[in-house]
């Protein structure tokens, strides 16, 4: 029998390769206001964190709210107006999906971006068919690495503290790594996005991995 019957996944770096459209969309938003551009490697680097906490490290910070939430707003329009062109899924991320929902798993996406907006990059990657559940940053009132995305996504599943050594939390980041384990599940790091081999290491998932291959191999 398989360990895993509830596969929980990051979306941008995990599932979605979704680099350049945040660093243009964020260069984008950030000279609207005249404010220094970020470097793409600063851009890609805070990427797992919600804008709200990223764009301030990024330089941001001395904004009043109102012209905070302008900038935000921003970059939450160029994002759309990029997405279908910079957005594509990684190499075999669909077929992992697919074979996960064909072999019985429940399945659900936690990302720091908006529900809406994931949602809609699901579909237009033909992901959405195959997760049962969306979680985004405007569901929860504690950003990763809290939990409370997962036990939001487990609530919504039907899944009980009993069965939680049968969840495994999938991310590119180390933020999605600490997540799962704040949450006392199974984690696995994915290698192919935001962050270093090295970073993804120090924090200790219980499995890395360099192919989809082998995640849909461990979680079948």
């Amino acid at each position: 029998m398989a360990k895993y019957n509830t596969i929980l996944f990051d979306f941008d770096g995990t599932l979605a390769d979704s680099s350049n459209c945040s660093v243009v969309a964020t260069q984008q938003a950030f000279e609207q206001f005249a404010l220094p551009k970020p470097t793409a490697q600063e851009i890609i680097h805070f990427m797992g964190l919600p804008i709200e906490i990223s764009f301030r490290k990024m330089g941001a910070a001395p904004f009043t709210e109102q012209q905070f939430a302008m900038l935000l707003d921003a970059f939450r329009q160029h994002y759309r107006e990029l997405s279908d062109t910079l957005i594509s899924a990684f190499p075999f991320a669909l077929e992992c999906v697919k074979q996960l929902k064909e072999a019985g798993k429940t399945t659900a996406i936690i990302t720091s971006k908006k529900t809406d907006v994931a949602r809609l990059n699901a579909r237009t990657l033909g992901l959405l068919p195959y997760i049962d559940v969306v979680i985004g940053s405007d569901l929860v009132k504690e950003y990763k690495p809290h939990p409370e995305g997962i036990f939001a996504a487990l609530h919504a599943l039907g899944v009980t503290t009993t069965q939680l050594s049968n969840v495994i939390m999938i991310g590119d980041a180390v933020s999605d790594i600490k997540m799962g384990q704040a949450a006392n599940i199974d984690t696995c790091a994915v290698t192919w996005g935001a962050h270093s081999e090295q970073a993804l290491k120090q924090a200790s998932p219980n499995y890395l991995v360099h192919h989809f291959e082998q995640l849909t191999q461990l979680c079948l």
